[in-house]
């Protein structure tokens, strides 16, 4: 299939087993919020799928989706009272939200069996433009894997966010 309604696919996510302490840091982001974890899960599968219509070889692949599973990592260190609040984010809760991705970064670099997936973590929120953070970068010198978790990042956020708020009978349509 061309398009890319089979993006959540998983069958290509059996071969990457996670290490221990991978798992572990996932299993600590499920305790904290469950909709986090589901959402790393389904980034991880779209980067996944993406990187294999983008023909990419299967160890950046594989790299690629384990900085996929470890991008909000970072949430470990949010309050909860903002990470789960219903509605909208004050812009000073938003700030706090923003820090994530320099957490996730601290994280990673701290741990030697995760410092090789600090990318994913740390550089996700760029955007082309520059209006992305925490560095503000553009295009060039946003690492390739961090562009497709963008992608997919947004695309499950889109998809996720719309199916919360549409009809249920347009739900079971989609």
């Amino acid at each position: 299939s061309r398009g890319l309604g089979d993006v959540y696919k998983r069958q290509y996510l059996k071969s990457y087993n996670l290490d221990d302490a991978i798992q572990y840091q996932l299993n600590l982001l499920d305790s904290l919020d469950v909709y986090t974890r589901k959402h790393c899960e389904s980034v991880a599968a779209i980067t996944c799928n993406l990187c294999k219509k983008l023909h990419l070889s299967n160890g950046f692949t594989e790299y690629c989706t384990i900085c996929a599973y470890l991008h909000d990592i970072g949430k470990l260190f949010i309050p909860s009272s903002v990470l789960q609040k219903p509605g909208a984010l004050t812009k000073e809760e938003y700030k706090i939200m923003k820090n994530h991705t320099t957490l996730g970064y601290k994280l990673c670099i701290k741990d030697a069996k995760l410092r090789p997936y600090y990318a994913g973590a740390y550089y996700h929120h760029e955007a082309l433009d520059g209006t992305g953070y925490p560095q503000g970068l553009v295009k060039k010198d946003i690492p390739y894997e961090a562009q497709i978790i963008r992608v997919a990042d947004e695309y499950d956020a889109l998809v996720n966010l719309s199916l919360i708020h549409i009809s249920e009978p347009t739900r079971h349509s989609l």
